[in-house]
């Protein structure tokens, strides 16, 4: 047999176990690196009011989506609606896709999953509550810090405003995420 024959004969299972493997190593060997110069790791301490938002202390805030990508713009319809009501700044702001896990489940469904073009008609109030629960949390973060009721607080582009005061999320990202969530956000 020739080296060409070989490979025309070569089984399906072993064509996949090879590509694979070869293609395990590539995306090992190109985002490892990545990670150091200056990806996730870069973004110094990150704090979570929920599992939906996280805020890293330089004020960069990923937002995670639980959908699939499929042509419907999930990964910027999901984030706009929490970046909305977390009254962030969108340049500031980056999507990730959530890990698996149940607070991640399709609120129609019970199930992580996408599928019927049912990502934001499904999920639009959820992810406004889970923005809102977070700025409340961060303006009353705020408020405590400064001695005043969070009503004479507001929250604009990534702060929270008290008069000529003003905290960045970053700043007050950690404290924050140790609040009770509030059950109830308008």
């Amino acid at each position: 047999m020739t080296k060409q024959q070989t490979v025309a004969n070569t089984s399906r299972r072993a064509f996949l176990k090879t590509s694979t493997a070869a293609t395990g190593g590539l995306i090992m060997g190109v985002s490892l690196p990545l990670l150091g110069a200056g990806g996730a790791q870069a973004a110094g301490t990150v704090h979570t009011p929920n599992a939906w938002v996280h805020i890293a202390d330089d004020n960069r805030i990923t937002l995670m989506v639980a959908r699939s990508e499929m042509g419907q713009g999930v990964y910027t319809s999901l984030p706009m609606l929490i970046c909305e009501e977390l009254e962030a700044d969108w340049s500031q702001v980056r999507v990730e896709s959530a890990p698996a896990a149940i607070v991640y489940a399709h609120p129609g469904f019970g199930i992580q999953m996408t599928g019927g073009s049912t990502s934001v008609a499904s999920s639009w109030e959820q992810m406004r509550r889970i923005g809102a629960s977070a700025r409340v949390m961060l303006v009353e973060t705020a408020a405590a810090r400064w001695n005043v009721p969070a009503g004479e607080c507001r929250a604009e582009n990534g702060h929270v405003l008290h008069g000529d005061r003003r905290l960045s999320y970053g700043e007050l990202a950690e404290a924050a995420g140790k609040r009770t969530p509030p059950t109830a956000v308008t």
